[in-house]
């Protein structure tokens, strides 16, 4: 009998161990019009990457005990097609299929997350022409999901919505300081980031960086006494820089008469299409591209674009950071 009690003992604390095992498994079933060659599910930063074969069933075990962004992606004759799925830990399951060479989700369970995402977006849209509602919503989705990382996904909405108000990016970054340290420097985190832009800056010396000049060569940017240079931190691809590109060119007499010139700084690795771009639209002032792994968007902590400053010959920035170029036409020529 005593043996017999150990035994039961030594099975319910191998159950008991069995309860206690963390992680998330993903079931996945899905039908498709066709075979294909492979099926992978990862996480969004593929640190986990889970491969199978075609055959309408999938388990896959990831060590995350929080919700998570996964990618699910069919491979097909050296394409693939893909979708991204909120998730929380556990045991989700997601039924799906694949037709006319796109992945569709019919039902996600055991994941209240996936459709908490999509109601997430559209309250935001409700909130529209209400910054304070939404600053609260967001604040309120914050505190709901500090410990995972759709807290990142709130928190660059917070960011964008709120980027020329640094008191209120001071204040979620103080929540941001609370948060688990895996959330807090993960990948996607945004505490660094915020971090180094809200440090206050003084001086940008241009002369500790090198520049491609439109002539596809090195050299120093040159700047004269007794003026102030709006610099611009842009790329080709970025639209709202774009944008701004064409404010700017209808303004250059004006910031002229201010005593203001600019100077492009483009962070594009491609001398042909940014200098394309650049004729095309007959920008002539002062424009130049980052070179190496020492730039100044890297000493500035700059990663959101356009980001313009204001500084003087000797570097001293002179203004705030902006990210749209009215508020630099506000404070300085209007």
């Amino acid at each position: 009998m005593k043996y017999f009690v150990i035994l039961i003992s030594m099975l319910c604390l191998a159950a008991c161990k069995k309860e206690k095992i963390t992680g998330t498994k993903i079931s996945i079933n899905y039908t498709a019009e066709s075979k294909v060659d492979s099926v992978v599910i990862t996480d969004d930063l593929f640190t986990q990457w889970h491969s199978y074969p075609d055959d309408g069933q999938i388990n896959a075990v990831f060590t995350f005990d929080k919700p998570n962004l996964y990618v699910i992606a069919f491979f097909k004759g050296g394409k693939h097609y893909s979708q991204k799925l909120w998730l929380n830990n556990g045991t989700p399951k997601v039924d799906l299929h694949f037709i006319n060479e796109e992945l569709v989700i019919d039902t996600v369970q055991n994941a209240p997350l996936y459709y908490e995402y999509f109601t997430f977006l559209q309250d935001l849209n409700k909130f529209e022409d209400n910054n304070t509602l939404r600053n609260a919503y967001l604040l309120k989705k914050f505190e709901e999901h500090k410990n995972s990382v759709f807290s990142n996904l709130v928190v660059m909405n917070y960011h964008s919505y709120n980027r020329n108000n640094p008191k209120l990016l001071k204040s979620i970054l103080q929540k941001l300081e609370q948060q688990p340290d895996d959330i807090k420097f993960g990948a996607e985190g945004m505490y660094i980031a915020l971090q180094k832009e809200l440090k206050p800056l003084n001086n940008l010396t241009l002369s500790l960086y090198e520049f491609t000049n439109r002539k596809n060569v090195i050299e120093q940017i040159p700047l004269k006494e007794n003026k102030l240079y709006l610099v611009d931190f842009w790329f080709v691809k970025c639209v709202p820089c774009a944008r701004d590109h064409k404010l700017i060119s209808k303004r250059l007499n004006d910031l002229k008469k201010h005593n203001i010139e600019v100077i492009g700084i483009a962070t594009d690795n491609n001398f042909t299409a940014w200098d394309n771009y650049l004729s095309k639209h007959s920008y002539n002032w002062m424009n130049y591209r980052q070179n190496g792994n020492n730039t100044p968007t890297e000493t500035l902590g700059i990663w959101e674009f356009p980001t313009y400053f204001m500084m003087d010959k000797n570097g001293n920035i002179v203004s705030e950071r902006y990210h749209a170029i009215e508020d630099v036409f506000k404070d300085y020529i209007n």
